[in-house]
């Protein structure tokens, strides 16, 4: 018991000093829980924000990177929160960088598929910049089947597969 608490105390020392939430949660293995009240509201934001746009999943029909038209109004919905990640990363002094990545299912040669992934997150990438999310945030990079959404072993797994997702990062910006 004293063991344990040694070392929680040890622990959030170290949370205490760790700059950024990801510093913080992945300096201590085996930590059950995080205080998120040690996190400032920018921190906070930025991590809400983050979380939901690696939620989105953007779907496409078979062999192609033609957006439907729901799938553009998923776009449009998603532009609060990107806009609400660039406003925290600079809060935060960090450079915002949004990967879409673009997948497909495994039915199909690995070349098209490649070429097809790559075509769905140029798509999505565009679309975005067209509704104002600057180009420099954004890159896109095509996986074909090789980082699949869910496995390919039924119809309904290979829908969310025709896809494109996000990835966002930061890294902490120069200081003038």
């Amino acid at each position: 018991m004293l063991r344990e608490l040694g070392r929680e105390e040890q622990a959030l020392d170290v949370l205490e000093r760790a700059t950024d939430l990801g510093t913080r949660a992945l300096l201590v293995p085996g930590l059950r829980s995080v205080d998120f009240g040690r996190f400032t509201p920018e921190q906070m934001a930025f991590e809400q924000a983050k979380s939901e746009v690696q939620g989105v999943i953007v779907k496409f029909p078979v062999g192609t990177a033609a957006l439907s038209s729901a799938e553009r109004s998923n776009l449009r919905n998603l532009i609060p929160r990107l806009t609400s990640l660039q406003n925290s990363a600079a809060a935060l002094h960090q450079n915002l960088r949004v990967e879409v990545v673009g997948h497909s299912d495994v039915t199909g040669a690995e070349g098209t598929n490649q070429s097809l992934s790559q075509r769905r997150a140029d798509r999505v990438a565009w679309e975005l910049i067209q509704l104002g999310i600057p180009d420099d945030v954004l890159h896109a990079r095509g996986v074909a089947s090789a980082e699949p959404v869910r496995s390919d072993d039924t119809e309904e797994n290979r829908q969310f597969n025709r896809s494109a997702t996000f990835f966002v990062s930061s890294s902490p910006s120069p200081q003038p």
